[in-house]
C-alpha cells in the first residue's frame, strides 16, 4: 500500500509539473489575492485531480474503449476550455502589487472553488488520468487504489502550493519576472488548446 501511495504522490508531482489551467489559476491567486488563496486554488485542483483518477480507477477507461467516439469530443470541448481561459487571464488588466491582497471573507473557499471547477472542467485530464492510471491500478486491492488517489492528491496540492508559495514570497522583487511567466505559460496553454482542439476535429493524429 506505501507502494502505491508513493507511485501517486510522484505521479501527482509529476502530472502538475507540465503547465495547465489550474498551474495558471495558482499563479494569479498568488499574484492578486495572496498564498491563503493560492493554496486553496491548488486543493480545489488536488480535488478534481481525485474525481477524476477515481472515475478511471472506476473503469472510464471500458466506457471510452466501448465509445471510442467521445474521446475527440473531450478533447475538443477541453481545447476551447484551455484557449478561452488562457486568452482571458493573457488580456486580463494587471494588478499592483500590494493593491489586491486583501483577503475578503470567504476567499480561501472561492479559491478552492475555482481549482476544482477548472480541474473538472478539462476533461482531456479525465483521459490522461485514465491513461496512466487505469491499466496500473484496476487489478489493485480497493486499499491499494485509495492509497494512490490520496497520494496522487497530496502530490498535486504539494506542488502547486509550493508554487503558489513560491510566486507570491517572490512577488514584490520579481513582480515583472512572474509576469512575464504567467504571460509565457498562456501562450503554451493555447497552443496546447489548440492541439487538443485540432485532435477532437480529427485534423491532427
Amino acid at each position: 500500500m506505501l507502494g502505491l501511495f508513493l507511485f501517486g504522490l510522484a505521479l501527482g508531482i509529476g502530472s502538475s509539473i507540465v503547465p495547465g489551467p489550474c498551474g495558471l489559476a495558482v499563479l494569479a491567486a498568488a499574484q492578486n489575492h495572496g498564498k491563503a488563496r493560492a493554496v486553496a486554488t491548488a486543493i480545489g485542483a488536488a480535488l478534481g485531480d481525485a474525481i477524476y483518477v477515481s472515475l478511471g480507477v472506476a473503469g472510464a477507461g471500458r466506457v471510452f474503449a466501448a465509445h471510442p467516439g467521445i474521446v475527440p469530443i473531450i478533447q475538443g470541448i477541453s481545447g476551447v476550455m484551455v484557449i478561452a481561459y488562457a486568452a482571458f487571464m493573457l488580456t486580463r488588466p494587471r494588478v499592483e502589487t500590494g493593491t489586491a491582497k486583501l483577503v475578503r471573507p470567504g476567499g480561501a473557499w472561492r479559491g478552492t472553488v475555482v481549482g476544482l471547477g477548472l480541474s473538472l472542467a478539462n476533461p482531456a485530464v479525465l483521459v490522461t488520468w485514465v491513461i496512466l492510471v487505469g491499466g496500473v491500478l484496476g487489478p489493485e486491492p480497493t486499499a491499494g487504489q485509495v492509497a494512490a488517489i490520496c497520494g496522487i492528491s497530496l502530490g498535486t496540492a504539494v506542488w502547486f502550493s509550493g508554487v503558489g508559495l513560491l510566486a507570491e514570497r517572490g512577488l514584490v522583487a520579481r513582480q515583472a519576472l512572474l509576469g512575464q511567466i504567467t504571460r509565457v505559460v498562456c501562450v503554451l496553454l493555447i497552443v496546447y488548446g489548440g492541439s487538443l482542439l485540432g485532435r477532437g476535429l480529427g485534423l491532427l493524429g
